[in-house]
């Protein structure tokens, strides 16, 4: 479906959240609009909390989602100890009366420790512990402090990552890696980008893709974050996700800088152009670069867009030079890798962080990312061989089972890498392996059929189950299964 030259469907735009709907969205926000965004609030933390239901810790159900406890004070917040009194009718948010009863007991309490942040937490203390829980630590004044330090710890957490993502202009000194006083970066685009386009594309080496230049409407924003907590959701559960990414979009995700040689991971081509010239113009002078006619504006691909653009204000009326050559280099492939498609790769970030921790990437490098989300493309025959397991229902002897195996590893050894990718597909709905054993859930597994030389293996791939009838000899297993495998379809069954 991302792939698809189609148009989107009416996703629910309330997912941005609201930095995302400030920069989309302008005028305010209707009463439907807010009642659909805090549906869509307490559906994530549900979500977060289902999620996490498999952990002991209380401290990882407290959501930085979660409603605020807030009360009309007619006072500042000096008033705050004889909020007790206040009646029911004066709390803004509809809670349970039990909720409201703990509400006000806590309330005082958080507000000596947090007075700035007071409803906030109060809020994520009453959706994020249980009851008991609750009624418990209101009495104990260091659990309750040991829990309002929990709670502003992830709420500094959450404001930090998202200043992070929606500053551009840090995002942008970040990713130059560049202390000199650039120019003003704020690219305005005022070309009309198709709008159906697909959300992907392979820029130059097969098999990897990066977010392809569109119309942002909407529902592609949407759709980006959509696919982000898809990639946060196989991470979370060690599922492999069908989708290599470019190194760029990758290093985007986990708040790397991006740097001119990024570039040879998604324009090989350009790159080389690029180094060649930098190296021709060190050999050869400044003459050499003047005669180029080179100007701070790129044309992209049709891909692209087709589009001509500056790299900087009147960037087409400005020479590039043997002096500003790098500065050229650095902010071409800037603006192709990022700039281009900026709000796209904001939207796949922050659907990636609206399933994980902020924190939970830090220590990865590209690469690790890649293999934990990808697997390995590359089969190792001996590696797969420690993963499964087989079961026998051919009724046969144990010579004429352990004869089998053995035509059947023979047999995966001499394919070549594609057919060992394709019957990996067949076999678990990946054609990847998993970067470690425990990737696979379950493990892989050869179910032996009975004697039949007519009918083809045929797989369950969503318990990773092969099914192969004991074939009277190798080459006819070798036949049966690279026609199989050919076919696909009959690998889901």
């Amino acid at each position: 479906a991302i792939l698809s030259e189609e148009k989107l469907p009416a996703l629910e735009l309330s997912g941005y959240g609201p930095s995302s709907t400030t920069q989309t969205f302008s005028g305010s926000v209707s009463s439907s609009q807010s009642q659909q965004q805090r549906l869509t609030r307490e559906r994530r933390t549900a979500l977060a909390t289902y999620l996490r239901s498999d952990r002991r810790s209380s401290s990882m159900l407290l959501s930085s989602e979660a409603r605020p406890f807030k009360l009309n004070l007619s006072s500042s917040t000096e008033s705050t100890t004889t909020t007790t009194n206040n009646s029911e009718s004066s709390i803004i948010e509809n809670w349970t009366p039990s909720k409201i009863k703990l509400g006000l007991s806590i309330y005082p309490k958080v507000a000596a420790i947090q007075p700035l942040h007071v409803e906030k937490i109060t809020g994520m203390l009453l959706e994020g512990l249980p009851t008991l829980h609750l009624q418990r630590i209101i009495n104990v004044d260091e659990d309750l402090r040991n829990k309002i330090d929990e709670a502003m710890n992830i709420l500094t957490s959450s404001n930090t990552r998202d200043q992070q993502q929606n500053d551009s202009s840090i995002t942008n000194e970040r990713l130059l890696n560049n202390n000199n006083n650039n120019n003003n970066k704020n690219f305005t685009f005022d070309k009309q980008l198709n709008e159906y386009v697909p959300l992907f594309w392979q820029p130059d080496k097969k098999g990897v893709y990066a977010p392809r230049p569109g119309k942002y409407t909407p529902e592609r924003l949407t759709a980006y974050r959509n696919v982000g907590r898809l990639i946060g959701l196989c991470l979370l559960q060690n599922e492999l996700f069908p989708l290599p990414l470019c190194r760029h979009v990758i290093k985007y995700i986990l708040n790397r800088p991006i740097r001119w040689h990024d570039l040879a991971f998604f324009d090989s081509t350009m790159y080389e152009n690029l180094r060649r010239t930098a190296y021709d113009g060190e050999k050869n002078g400044s003459q050499y670069i003047n005669d180029l006619h080179l100007t701070f504006s790129m044309a992209v691909t049709e891909k692209e867009g087709g589009e001509t653009y500056d790299l900087i204000p009147n960037g087409s009326s400005k020479d590039v030079t043997y002096s500003n050559l790098y500065e050229f280099i650095k902010r071409y492939a800037e603006f192709r890798m990022i700039h281009l498609v900026e709000q796209s790769l904001q939207h796949l970030r922050l659907g990636v962080y609206d399933v994980l921790p902020s924190t939970s990437l830090d220590y990865l490098s590209p690469e690790d990312f890649r293999l934990l989300l990808n697997g390995t493309s590359n089969i190792n025959i001996t590696t797969l061989m420690t993963y499964t397991t087989f079961n026998d229902e051919s009724g046969e002897t144990n010579e004429r089972i352990n004869q089998f195996k053995k035509w059947f590893w023979s047999v995966l050894e001499k394919f070549n890498p594609m057919e060992r990718q394709d019957l990996v597909y067949f076999w678990t709905g990946s054609p990847a392996l998993p970067a470690s054993e425990g990737g696979f859930q379950p493990q892989p597994s050869v179910t032996i059929r009975p004697a039949d030389d007519q009918h083809l293996p045929t797989a369950n791939t969503c318990i990773s189950r092969l099914y192969v009838p004991l074939y009277s000899s190798k080459a006819i297993l070798k036949l049966k299964l690279q026609y199989a495998i050919k076919t696909k379809i009959f690998g889901f069954v």
